[in-house]
């Protein structure tokens, strides 16, 4: 996790230019080339998949193309048509995970261009694909994703960030105010690992409880459901991520004083809406931890 930084930045050297702009050293393509893709797929396992899901959207929101994403298990048995206007994202830390493998292979029968966002030069998805992101992370030596999904999530940013330059869907001075948001994130990393001893008491009260539920909207509704799993994977709790929109319909069942609930609350369009989802929250005597933006009150 100390290592989410560095890893970061190093994602982002000479990808990111100093006018915003994104250029791919390891992805020769043509702004022609981009503009022929109509729709995306995503096609990714575990974290992947997560981090796929803030790829779409990331996509939508600033480049306009629809976007879908699948479980590669799922999608590699109930194929979607997709043709050379479709453009795949496969995600595999190691690009090696079978059922990635088995759906980027599907997708590039049926003429997709398959683009690869691996971390692991000379894998069989950096061999098989038509284009290759390489996260530039360094060895994962944790069984839990933590650099990598990181990088995972600020390639695909940048790509989406490639699409809206070559499809001019947004202004440059939008593409310069995101580039520089996304420099930042890396020094913001710094800080909040800093103060990682402030979250160890956190740590130790939820561990006291026998499963957690982590609800969030919008953007950080993937990160929600990658938080849960991150629970599970490293303490064998049980936990959920959840839209919070939809705590009414189901797991507002099962608040109570033992189950925490882990709220994703950032300054977005979104925050007031999460803010009353707290409240009901709350109401239910559930105990809520809320991520919140730095000076929020």
């Amino acid at each position: 996790m100390h290592e989410q930084p560095a890893a970061l930045e190093n994602a982002l050297r000479g990808r990111l230019l100093g006018d915003g702009r994104v250029e791919f050293s390891d992805w020769d393509v043509s702004d022609t080339q981009l503009r022929r893709f109509q729709r995306v797929q995503i096609v990714a396992a575990g974290s992947a998949y997560y981090a796929g899901l803030l790829a779409k959207y990331a996509l939508e929101d600033l480049a306009l193309l629809p976007t879908s994403v699948e479980v590669a298990s799922e999608w590699r048995y109930r194929p979607q048509p997709s043709d050379s206007s479709t453009l795949t994202i496969a995600i595999s830390q190691s690009g090696e995970t079978a059922d990635t493998l088995a759906a980027a292979r599907r997708a590039c029968e049926q003429g997709s261009f398959v683009l690869g966002l691996t971390n692991t030069v000379g894998s069989t998805l950096a061999l098989e694909a038509d284009g290759v992101l390489n996260l530039h992370a360094g060895p994962e030596i944790c069984v839990v994703a933590t650099k990598t999904y990181i990088n995972q999530v600020a390639c695909a940013l940048l790509l989406a960030l490639r699409l809206a330059q070559a499809r001019q869907t947004r202004s440059s001075g939008d593409l310069r105010e995101l580039a520089s948001g996304l420099r930042a994130v890396a020094t913001a990393q710094h800080r909040v690992l800093e103060r990682e001893h402030e979250f160890e008491p956190l740590g130790a009260w939820l561990a006291g409880h026998r499963a957690a539920l982590y609800i969030g909207r919008g953007y950080n509704f993937p990160a929600a459901m990658e938080a849960a799993l991150k629970l599970k994977e490293v303490s064998y709790l049980h936990a959920e991520g959840y839209p919070a929109g939809e705590l009414k319909h189901g797991p507002i069942a099962l608040l109570e004083p033992e189950l925490p609930v882990v709220a994703f609350a950032t300054d977005a369009p979104t925050r007031e809406k999460m803010r009353s989802n707290i409240q009901e929250v709350c109401a239910r005597e559930s105990p809520v931890l809320a991520v919140v933006s730095e000076g929020d009150t």
